[in-house]
């Protein structure tokens, strides 16, 4: 008896091993992965983050610099992002769905626009509205599966299809947070794979998280390496802060992902 229980056992894990997950369990549509991270924010209107950036890069022929960088969020589709190092400040301001990166002179400049990505998925007031931003960032979220990152298993929003351009979101079933974003995107005429990693979650409030690690790759090779420092939640930010100036010299303007339309 305990041989067959045995061999029951030893046959289940190795069925589990060898099929996909996606045999293994139920993985709801987008909205309702999406749920807990929609819900989670309610409460705040603010955040601003400080964190410590390395750029790997070999622009100034040093291999890597280090920066500072400070990110003010506010609800309602506000971003401001500030880095500063050696070589002066940079700025990405988004306001809606318009953004722009300050100044406009840096090769990578256009490929910031992974950097918008998880402050764009922070205080939407309805699902509807997250999903219509993970539609603007590339993701088809008629399109759900389940995967692994690491030990975690992950559901995942948009295509798996690497023949098919288009964006992809990694959340934790666990907790509902975010763990990856990839797309493609276009820098200096050219496609450019783009991926970014959320790891070393800290609590900026109960039920509220903020990645204490962000990872940023461009074509596989790490790009950007960012680690918070501190968090403030619900700290006045005038409107004035995300204004974007006019004209055609002040910066570039940036597009979104490539997907399978375009």
């Amino acid at each position: 008896m305990i041989k067959k229980l045995l061999f029951l056992f030893l046959s289940t894990v190795i069925l589990i091993s060898v099929f996909p997950l996606t045999t293994a369990a139920y993985v709801p549509p987008a909205e309702q992965i999406l749920k807990s991270l929609q819900s989670s924010n309610r409460g705040i209107s603010t955040l601003t983050v400080e964190l410590a950036t390395t750029i790997y890069d070999d622009m100034y022929e040093m291999g890597a610099t280090e920066a500072v960088e400070k990110v003010f969020i506010k609800k309602g589709f506000f971003l401001r992002l500030e880095r500063y190092r050696f070589s002066g400040k940079e700025k990405i301001i988004q306001r809606g769905r318009r953004v722009l990166a300050i100044p406009s002179n840096g090769a990578d400049s256009d490929a910031r626009i992974i950097d918008t990505v998880f402050p764009s998925l922070l205080f939407q007031s309805s699902l509807g509205e997250l999903v219509d931003t993970l539609n603007f960032l590339g993701v088809d979220t008629g399109d759900t599966s389940l995967d692994r990152i690491g030990t975690e298993v992950a559901y995942t929003i948009g295509t798996s299809d690497k023949g098919i351009p288009g964006s992809r979101l990694w959340i934790e079933r666990k907790r509902g947070i975010p763990l990856r974003f990839t797309g493609i995107a276009t820098s200096e005429g050219k496609k450019v794979t783009l991926r970014a990693d959320y790891t070393d979650y800290i609590p900026v409030k109960k039920g509220t998280w903020f990645p204490g690690t962000i990872r940023i790759y461009r074509d596989e090779t790490l790009w950007i390496e960012s680690t918070t420092k501190t968090t403030k939640i619900n700290a006045p930010l005038p409107e004035s802060l995300f204004y974007i100036p006019e004209g055609t010299h002040v910066g570039l303007p940036l597009t979104t992902f490539i997907t399978i339309k375009e």
